[in-house]
């Protein structure tokens, strides 16, 4: 394996956090999907919307070399499994109306992002990809055994620093990526489709 895949030390500064018991300032809602404060979290039922997507985005552009924090946790009932987040969005001037309304998924791989997904397969397995838009680049995927539980809170984590791509879920690395020509900052959204599951404990941390 190249060294640069290998989790390097680095020092961080903590530069957002946001708990949702203090509700939704600064974050904007995509789509139909019903978008709630319950108990504290974030939750998302697009589980059974005639418009099954659904995105939340962090209304701030964040740098290039840095660490995202956050909590998610699958609820019933189960119709899909899509804990997925977009990280290095670059967001356009003019607001698109349809995205808005629809979150409709093929829109956001016009965009410039990346796109990590963490979900069941159906089959006993999860399944992690990591994607590279426009044009919805495969540039990673890994399939575990066993699948994520429900009602079993996810400690998830990404490093993204010059190039490497790294996710973990609950201290363990999952997925490592990197890429030769990385994009340098954007914003961050949280992604689901079909599922019901909450979101919470978001922290950002710049990476010196």
């Amino acid at each position: 394996m190249n060294n640069r895949h290998i989790e390097p030390s680095y020092e961080e500064t903590l530069i957002y956090e946001h708990n949702f018991k203090n509700g939704m300032d600064a974050w904007i809602t995509e789509g139909t999907a019903e978008v709630t404060i319950v108990n504290g979290n974030l939750q998302v039922n697009s589980s059974d919307s005639v418009l099954p997507g659904s995105t939340v985005w962090h209304n701030k552009v964040y740098p290039g070399n840095i660490k995202i924090n956050y909590s998610a946790c699958l609820l019933p009932p189960l119709n899909c499994s899509n804990i997925n987040i977009f990280f290095n969005f670059e967001d356009r001037d003019a607001i698109n109306e349809e995205r808005v309304r629809t979150a409709n998924y093929g829109i956001y791989h016009e965009y410039k992002t990346n796109i990590l997904t963490y979900l069941n397969e159906g089959d006993g397995t999860t399944r992690i990809r990591l994607r590279k838009c426009p044009g919805f680049k495969l540039l990673e995927e890994v399939r575990l055994d066993g699948e994520i539980p429900l009602n079993d809170v996810q400690q998830l984590e990404i490093i993204l620093l010059d190039g490497l791509i790294l996710f973990k879920a609950n201290g363990t690395a999952l997925l490592k990526y990197f890429d030769p020509e990385p994009y340098t900052g954007g914003m961050i959204g949280f992604r689901t489709w079909k599922t019901k599951l909450w979101w919470n404990d978001f922290k950002v941390s710049k990476i010196n």
